[in-house]
């Protein structure tokens, strides 16, 4: 077996990079290993775009050594961590940028230690530290690594492969700690993606690339028989708000303007081919413009490209009104995942970030975001349990003053809203807007994206389900049978106000007639119908 001692910056960088694409690859699988077969399982999407912060901050630096490389990605994946996942590999790569200091390469002991101190790093991050999760895949893997280096082997490529076989073992082993797994038929999506980032590494050592560029990862299967259905690879797209515009033209001799066409429709939104023979004009909002241009260039030659970030577009917008504003005493963030709901919470005084499931924003976005408020004391509403980790790092990096009210769903953040005063100072705000979260309950109703078993609930793919308070609660095959299950859950008779927000997918027609028939049934009931214009939830619902 071949032997690699030591590596250097330029190796570390290109180890980095490599992990990256092969979890690239796997992004789509690791999401669909969500807990909950709702369409928010993204996991693998928050690690894979920190994990692009990461390289982007690793790509600006001398590559002379290895500890300049470690710890420009551990300054990118802190600027870029999303998600409670995300936030956890920043601190497991802060660990190894202090393990490793300021040495120019890296070996097999150095490795070993890194990984101790990520280790320590990971647990002490999270308050609550919950095993058969990406905290025990780290640890037993950190372990891995320092038997081999006790037995007398300080090969990096040797550290490498058995930390790899442990990471592989620590996940296959995840639902023998959680129940929670083990119900839904899953392993830990957080070590999963761990493990397939540290096999990534290994494939760059072993000088694999072929293998990185023409395979894709295979998931950890469980080491004990599954109760729940086998999770699949969800067909989601998790796409931003906006995306790149993109226009060029096409030149060239029997082109086929409508071949072109039906090969990019499925690729973007906006879409515009138009043309002849010899020349054809292209437009399209498109998330990955590179794989548009891939495949236009074997049609002709490219000229007169023009590439337009519109999420910079909005964001500069936003920015500009921001600047606008007068000053406030006291102002709020808020994380909302539809413009809908953004309209009712700019209402009330707050500003907004887009965000929510499957779209968790970076710690950059929302430092961005605060830095744009005219004030200089800021409470941020998270409004999603994935964004609270992130939200309370903002404060360690701004001379603002930053508070979090950890709202976990919009219904909470809505309270919260409603309580906030301009006029009162921070400490007021943070104490009244608190605790109003304890008056709103949420029920959330979405499809199923993969069978699952869920405690007493049995889930077919695509069926109708409910949550209240994230607890799931009904189960049906139309949206009407679990909208009524769910609200019997709930004393109506004591509340007082029902405020439902209808996502995307959601006929208004059909949204008006539940509100209807509620209004019937409950006359001490207040019933608002709002569209909410989040993605992937047919409801998000308020209930005080």
């Amino acid at each position: 077996m071949s032997s690699i001692q030591t590596i250097d910056g330029k190796q570390t960088k290109g180890l980095f990079c490599a992990a990256t694409l092969w979890l690239e690859k796997g992004v789509q699988e690791v999401n669909a290993l969500n807990v909950f077969p709702v369409p928010d399982g993204d996991t693998g999407t928050n690690m894979f775009l920190t994990m692009r912060s990461s390289i982007e901050e690793a790509n600006a630096v001398d590559d002379s050594r290895a500890s300049n490389v470690v710890q420009a990605v551990a300054k990118g994946a802190l600027m870029g961590a999303r998600g409670n996942s995300g936030v956890i590999l920043c601190e497991i790569w802060r660990g190894m940028a202090e393990g490793i200091k300021d040495n120019d390469v890296m070996d097999g002991a150095g490795l070993a230690n890194a990984f101790k101190i990520s280790v320590e790093k990971a647990y002490k991050g999270l308050g609550n530290p919950v095993e058969g999760t990406i905290l025990t895949v780290v640890k037993e893997t950190a372990s891995a690594a320092l038997d081999k280096v006790k037995s007398g082997t300080n090969d990096i490529l040797s550290v490498l492969e058995v930390m790899v076989a442990a990471a592989k073992r620590a996940v296959a082993d995840t639902p023998k700690q959680l129940s929670v797994l083990r119900d839904a038929g899953v392993v830990d999506a957080g070590g999963q993606g761990l493990s397939i980032i540290l096999e990534g590494a290994l494939y760059y050592l072993k000088g694999d690339m072929a293998c990185l560029q023409s395979q894709k990862p295979v998931m950890t299967v469980s080491s004990i028989p599954l109760v729940g259905g086998t999770a699949g690879t969800s067909k989601e797209e998790v796409e931003s708000p906006y995306g790149y515009c993109t226009s060029f033209t096409i030149k060239g001799e029997n082109l086929d303007p409508d071949k072109v066409r039906r090969k990019l429709s499925g690729m973007g939104e906006s879409l515009v081919v138009i043309g002849e023979s010899s020349i054809i004009k292209v437009h399209i909002h498109v998330l990955n413009p590179g794989k548009v241009l891939q495949f236009c260039a074997r049609v002709g030659i490219l000229d007169e490209i023009i590439i337009r970030n519109m999420d910079e577009q909005v964001r500069d917008y936003r920015k500009k009104m921001r600047q606008r504003a007068p000053e406030k005493n006291v102002a709020v963030l808020a994380v909302v995942p539809g413009d809908g709901m953004a309209d009712v919470f700019r209402s009330e005084g707050a500003d907004t970030l887009p965000g929510g499931q499957t779209m968790n924003p970076s710690t950059r976005e929302l430092l961005d975001a605060v830095q744009e408020i005219r004030s200089k004391n800021i409470i941020i509403l998270p409004n999603n349990k994935n964004i609270i980790p992130v939200s309370n790092r903002i404060e360690h990096l701004t001379d603002k003053t930053i508070k979090v009210v950890p709202s976990r769903t919009i219904p909470q953040g809505l309270e919260a809203v409603l309580a906030y005063n301009s006029e009162e100072g921070t400490d007021e705000n943070l104490e009244n807007m608190t605790k109003s979260l304890a008056n709103a309950r949420t029920i959330q109703i979405t499809r199923a994206v993969r069978p699952a078993k869920i405690g007493a609930f049995k889930i077919n793919h695509k069926q109708t389900m409910a949550l209240l308070d994230e607890e799931l609660v009904a189960v049906g095959k139309t949206l009407a049978e679990v909208f009524n299950e769910a609200m019997s859950k709930v004393d109506l008779g004591i509340a007082s106000r029902v405020t439902m927000f209808y996502g995307n997918f959601t006929r208004e027609d059909e949204a008006e007639r539940l509100g209807r028939e509620l209004r019937k049934k409950y006359a001490n009931l207040t019933v608002d119908v709002l569209r909410g214009g989040q993605p992937y939830y047919n409801f998000i619902i308020s209930i005080i």
